[in-house]
C-alpha cells in the first residue's frame, strides 16, 4: 500500500477556502482552482477533479505532471515540489535528503562559475539566468531585506564576470542578467523607501538594456521603474516611462509583457484623469493577454489575476463606484495566498471601495487585515497606500474614524 502524501493534504488544509469563510480548501475546490489557473496561464482546458487530488493525497501518484505541480505550487503557496511531498518515482528520496537539497551552499550559480572558466562559460550563464529567474519569481512574496543579500551577491559576481574579456555573445547574455538584477535591486530599494538608491539601480538596468541591444529588457526595466514613480505620485513621469516601455515592447516582447505594460499605462492614465486613454489601454491589455499561450516565467509574469487587480485600480482612480470591487475581488480570489505584498495592496484597494460606499467600519477591518497579513513585508508602497486610505477615512468619519488604522500602522510599520 503506498505511503500517504501527508504534506500535500496538510498544505491543502492550511489553505483557506475561497468559498466558505473559516473553512479550509476542499479537494474539489482545489481541483477547480488548479483548472482555472491552468486555463488562465496556458489557454488549455484541464479536467482535474477531486478524485485525482485524493489519489495524490493517498500517495498513489507521487509525481504528477509538470503543469499540475506548477499550478499546485501556486494555489497552495508552496516553495517547491518537495514542500508538497512530490518526488520522482524513479529516484525516491528521504525527506531529510529533500531538505538538504533545498538550500545548497554555495549556490549552483557559484559552483558553475568555479567550474566553468573558459569553454564551459555557457553553462555558468545558464545557472546564473536560472538563479535570477528564481529571484524574480520570488520577489512578490519575499521581504526586501531577505532578498537583497542574494541580489547583491549576484550583482557583485556578474560585475566581476563582465570585467574580464569574453566572447560577444556571452557578454550580451551576462549584460542582460545584470540588467534584470539591477532592475530587481531598484524595486527592492523602492520597497525599502530609498528612492535615490532605487533610481541609481534603475539607471543601470536601462544602460544594460542599451548595451545588450535588447528592447525587451528595456521595456521591462522602464515598466518596473514606472511602478516606483507611480507609488511616489509622480504620474507624469510614470506615463513617460510607460510610453517608452511600450515602444520598446513593440519590437520583440511577448504578448504577456505587452499586456502588463498596457495595464500599467491604463492605471497611469487614470491617475491623471485621462479616462479615454485608460479605457483604450485596458482594451489593449485584455487583447494582448488573450494572445499569451506560454506560461509566465521569470520577469514575464503577468496574468489574469494581476490584470484584474489593475482594472480595479483604474476604475478606482476614475471614481467609478460600481466596477472596481468585482475586479479586485476576483483578483484576490486568484492571487497566490503567499503573495503577501500583492494581496495587501489589493485589499487596501478593496478597503477604498468600501469607503466610497460609506462602509468605514468594514473598510477599517479589511485594511487592518491587509497590514497584518503583510507583517514583515510591509513595503513602502503598502504604507503609502494605507496612509492614503487613512485620509479617506478621516474625510468620511473624522479623525476618530482612523484610530484603529492608526494603531495598526504604529504597530506594524512604526508610523
Amino acid at each position: 500500500m503506498p505511503e500517504a502524501n501527508e504534506q500535500l493534504r496538510a498544505a491543502r488544509e492550511r489553505t483557506p477556502s475561497r468559498r466558505v469563510p473559516g473553512a479550509h480548501m476542499g479537494r474539489a475546490e482545489l481541483a477547480e482552482a488548479v483548472n482555472a489557473l491552468l486555463w488562465d496561464t496556458t489557454g488549455q482546458r484541464f479536467e482535474l477533479d477531486a478524485r485525482a487530488v485524493a489519489r495524490w493525497e493517498r500517495g498513489a501518484v507521487r509525481w504528477p505532471g509538470a503543469h499540475y505541480r506548477s499550478a499546485l505550487r501556486h494555489v497552495l503557496g508552496a516553495a517547491g515540489d518537495a514542500a508538497l511531498g512530490f518526488r520522482p518515482t524513479s529516484t525516491p528520496a528521504a525527506p531529510q535528503a529533500i531538505a538538504a537539497y533545498a538550500e545548497p551552499s554555495p549556490q549552483p550559480w557559484a559552483l558553475a562559475a568555479t567550474l566553468a572558466r573558459s569553454s564551459a562559460d555557457v553553462v555558468a550563464l545558464d545557472h546564473l539566468e536560472n538563479a535570477v529567474h528564481g529571484l524574480a519569481e520570488g520577489y512578490p512574496h519575499t521581504a526586501p531585506a531577505h532578498m537583497w543579500p542574494s541580489v547583491s551577491a549576484l550583482i557583485s559576481h556578474v560585475n566581476a564576470l563582465l570585467a574580464d574579456p569574453m566572447p560577444l555573445r556571452l557578454r550580451r547574455r551576462a549584460t542582460v542578467v545584470m540588467g534584470v538584477l539591477t532592475g530587481l535591486a531598484g524595486s527592492l530599494w523602492t520597497d525599502l523607501d530609498r528612492p535615490h538608491d532605487a533610481a541609481s539601480y534603475f539607471d543601470v538596468a536601462e544602460l544594460a538594456a542599451r548595451e545588450a541591444d535588447t528592447p525587451d529588457l528595456a521595456a521591462w526595466a522602464l515598466a518596473t521603474r514606472s511602478i516606483a514613480t507611480h507609488h511616489t505620485g509622480d504620474h507624469g513621469q510614470t506615463r513617460t516611462l510607460l510610453a517608452r516601455a511600450g515602444q520598446r515592447a513593440a519590437a520583440e516582447s511577448s504578448p504577456r509583457r505587452q499586456a502588463w505594460i498596457a495595464a500599467l499605462t491604463a492605471r497611469a492614465a487614470a491617475a491623471t484623469g485621462d479616462a479615454q486613454q485608460a479605457h483604450r489601454a485596458l482594451d489593449v491589455a485584455h487583447r494582448c493577454l488573450g494572445l499569451a499561450t506560454e506560461p509566465g516565467v521569470g520577469t514575464d509574469f503577468f496574468d489574469a489575476a494581476r490584470l484584474n487587480g489593475l482594472v480595479g485600480s483604474v476604475y478606482l482612480a476614475l471614481r467609478d463606484t460600481t466596477r472596481p470591487a468585482p475586479a479586485i475581488r476576483d483578483a484576490l480570489t486568484r492571487r497566490a495566498p503567499h503573495d503577501a505584498k500583492g494581496r495587501a495592496l489589493l485589499s487596501l484597494d478593496m478597503a477604498t471601495c468600501l469607503v466610497h460606499d460609506g462602509e468605514a467600519r468594514e473598510a477599517t477591518r479589511v485594511a487592518v487585515g491587509a497590514l497584518e497579513s503583510a507583517r514583515g513585508a510591509t513595503v513602502a508602497p503598502i504604507v503609502a497606500r494605507a496612509r492614503a486610505l487613512r485620509a479617506d477615512l478621516v474625510r468620511l468619519s473624522g479623525p476618530s474614524g482612523a484610530r484603529e488604522l492608526d494603531a495598526c500602522l504604529r504597530e506594524v510599520v512604526g508610523g
